[in-house]
């Protein structure tokens, strides 16, 4: 079965953050606090993770010695609230609320975020980012880092969990290029030229 828009997206950037320390450790931050648990100060103890995500993630965790399994959709952490992660996470934390947040760590932190609670529509029937998280504070730190971005979205509560989104294709396209998704950022490109081009004949 061929991979959705969005995890190819995930596999992608998931790829990219192997490389350099600082965009690992900060895009787990971001995965970690879109999923985290009562009003984040305490580090949750799984996240849900695509299956097709889960070995490239596992060894991002393992990279920086975080005790971790995978089973049944799930990545379940051993003693991670005293782990280097989980100590960049208050300090992400801190950043964020305080206004003090690089484009460059926004683009890192979204990076995570997404892999953990994002989602693209195939380009081919609709042009839409949501971040879908369960906590109000997830979801003003991801809101917080697009606004660094100078990304305009959407918030929004629903039954009793939160959304954050945005539908303009010149903002997916510019999301998918923040995050590193070179590949998918050129294929959503090609269908939305595409769909220009037949828009415009009669």
């Amino acid at each position: 079965m061929e991979d959705s828009f969005s995890v190819r997206i995930k596999i992608e950037t998931s790829n990219k953050a192997l490389k350099n320390r600082l965009a690992r450790q900060t895009a787990l931050c971001g995965l970690l606090l879109s999923q985290g648990e009562g009003d984040l100060t305490v580090p949750p103890s799984e996240v849900k993770i695509p299956e097709r995500l889960s070995e490239l993630v596992l060894q991002l965790f393992e990279l920086e010695n975080v005790g971790c399994s995978y089973a049944r959709g799930k990545i379940m952490f051993e003693n991670i609230e005293s782990s280097v992660i989980w100590e960049l996470s208050k300090k992400l934390i801190a950043d964020i609320e305080g206004s003090r947040l690089s484009t460059d760590d926004a683009r890192r932190f979204l990076r995570g975020s997404f892999w953990g609670s994002g989602y693209c529509s195939d380009p081919k029937k609709s042009y839409r980012i949501e971040f879908a998280v369960q906590k109000e504070r997830a979801a003003s730190l991801i809101s917080a880092a697009l606004y660094a971005l100078s990304i305009k979205h959407i918030c929004s509560e629903r039954d009793g969990s939160f959304a954050v989104y945005f539908k303009n294709g010149d903002d997916v396209s510019d999301f998918l290029g923040y995050i590193g998704s070179i590949t998918e950022r050129l294929e959503f490109e090609n269908i939305r030229a595409g769909k220009d081009i037949n828009g415009k004949v009669f």
